[in-house]
């Protein structure tokens, strides 16, 4: 029914080639869609990852894959009639919208987590430090480095999570010591700290030890900070299709025509005023490997942030460093406008009891 994967034309639809992989039923191109969808990304296989990714999190999704299969249709593609996609019903354009941003959420929250990155850093220098001390048995009794383990399988297969385990138990192996040390941390929860997350251009991914260096050569640096220091990791977030809208490749029909599709650009009018207009964005993360270098290292980042040519343009003309900071929680207010004061600890009756007559102070003499 299927002989190989269609090549994509610019429109985001499968075109008419010449390549000798094509589907054997023109109608039954629709069934590209359904597993794997590499049209418009919408699939049971990303709706299998939302509703478990959100369950295991405690997150609860807002996109519902079973209203939407509801509203599901095959249609005709636009250009030819002989070919078939799947549809979604034009109200649900908006819920079709909320997958995409519920994508976007999860990695933002869970798999691009300042801490899971600054653990992937860690176990990645420690398996660095000891590439060179530990060698894995292949299937002929010959021994093999980690790197090259890929050139047998059953050497291959040892590299598992046992590995780590190896390396916290090597207690008498010196040459594992800071692999060992390393690990030890990260059981402490001592790990990398994130004291930045700037926005970057594109390409940006492709010099991140470029960047590293210069961010320690800047003057505020003064030689306390050394490029290994720091770890650098630019991460890159969308809906799904790069800088492009989804939606643009998705098919819709309406009640009264459902036969006709409609391009999203039919039916925009009929999506909140709020769907963004950017779908897609580059951060920097930069960590720092030891604590005490933390100010200096937001110093020299702060220089360079001012005139690097990687950081975004509305980054660049930040004149604090609160600027280049992600948004975070404003403080609470009260109903007046006026900050609130600081909560009080509640301890044991009696322990937080005023004097008689005493008056509660919110603010200082001061102000």
């Amino acid at each position: 029914m299927i002989y190989g994967p269609l090549k994509i034309g610019t429109s985001g639809y499968h075109e008419a080639t010449d390549n000798k992989y094509k589907a054997k039923y023109r109608r039954r191109y629709f069934l590209y869609e359904i597993v794997s969808n590499s049209i418009n990304q919408i699939d049971v296989n990303k709706w299998d990852h939302l509703a478990r990714d959100s369950y295991h999190l405690g997150v609860p999704c807002s996109f519902i894959h079973d209203r939407l299969l509801k509203f599901t249709k095959v249609l005709k593609d636009r250009k030819d009639q002989q070919k078939t996609h799947i549809g979604f019903r034009d109200k649900e354009a908006s819920s079709v919208l909320e997958m995409f941003h519920t994508k976007y959420k999860l990695f933002r929250m869970a798999r691009y987590h300042p801490v899971t990155i600054g653990m992937e850093a860690m176990i990645a220098d420690a398996l660095s430090a000891a590439v060179d001390h530990i060698k894995l048995t292949k299937s002929d009794g010959s021994t093999v480095s980690i790197p090259d383990a890929v050139t047998d399988m059953y050497a291959y297969r040892q590299l598992d999570d046992n590995i780590l385990t190896l390396i916290l138990h090597s207690y008498s192996n010196e040459n594992l010591k800071e692999s060992r040390q390393i690990l030890e941390r990260m059981q402490r929860r001592d790990i990398y700290k994130c004291i930045k997350r700037i926005p970057v251009k594109r390409g940006a991914n492709e010099h991140e030890d470029e960047i590293r260096t210069e961010i320690v050569a800047g003057s505020a640096n003064e030689g306390h900070l050394k490029a290994n220091d720091l770890y650098v990791k630019v991460i890159e977030l969308d809906y799904g299709m790069k800088d492009r809208n989804p939606l643009d490749s998705v098919l819709f029909f309406s009640k009264d025509k459902p036969d006709e599709p409609k391009s999203f650009s039919e039916l925009q009018e009929q999506v909140s005023l709020l769907a963004p207009k950017t779908f897609e964005e580059r951060l920097l993360f930069i960590y720092v490997k030891d604590k005490k270098n933390r100010s200096v290292a937001v110093d020299c980042i702060d220089q360079w942030v001012m005139k690097s040519p990687w950081v975004h343009e509305d980054v660049g003309t930040a004149k604090t460093p609160q600027d280049v900071m992600m948004p975070t929680t404003p403080p609470p207010v009260s109903q007046t406008g006026m900050p609130r004061p600081p909560s009080k600890r509640r301890g044991p009756p009696g322990e937080n009891d005023e004097p008689e007559g005493a008056k509660k102070k919110l603010f200082s003499e001061s102000e």
